[in-house]
């Protein structure tokens, strides 16, 4: 699971919104999960580690400008009491934001190289050529799950 975040020391995010936005973890209908399988943790602790529609909620809006979002969790974009996740992500980012509908995402394939030159794989490993480490975040971004699609939504 990786999650990515830009932190500024003073909290002013006016001057430096988040303009890209992409998460890589598990997903629920209404909920991005970052503490998933963890069996040994709390349930507070697992609480803190849930992202519900009602968290994102209280985000500082001043943060994003026009965010484009993209979810690899599962179910980001599933309707779960009226709304998806993505779908309110979307109106409190301003952006629009691609997320996965009623299924799963696949990470199976994404550790194996592509060699086809327009592929994201092709551009990590040459950007990484003469490293000895393993290319990041992988070769080939998560896919949707065989039969699911993606979605991509944008405010309303």
């Amino acid at each position: 699971m990786l999650f990515f975040c830009a932190i500024q020391a003073d909290n002013n995010r006016a001057d430096d919104p988040i303009t890209k936005f992409r998460v890589f973890s598990h997903g629920y209908a209404g909920s991005v999960e970052f503490g998933h399988g963890f069996s040994n943790m709390s349930a507070t602790d697992k609480e803190k580690l849930s992202w519900t529609t009602n968290k994102i909620a209280g985000l500082n809006l001043s943060a994003f400008k026009n965010t484009d979002s993209i979810f690899y969790s599962c179910n980001t974009g599933t309707i779960k009491n009226g709304t998806s996740f993505a779908q309110e992500w979307s109106n409190i980012t301003g952006g629009k934001t691609k997320a996965v509908v009623d299924g799963t995402s696949y990470y199976g394939n994404i550790h194996s190289p592509s060699i086809n030159p327009g592929s994201w794989g092709y551009w990590i490993a040459r950007r990484t050529i003469g490293y000895q480490t393993q290319p990041y975040p992988a070769f080939r971004k998560p896919t949707a799950s065989n039969g699911v699609k993606w979605q991509t939504f944008k405010p309303q």
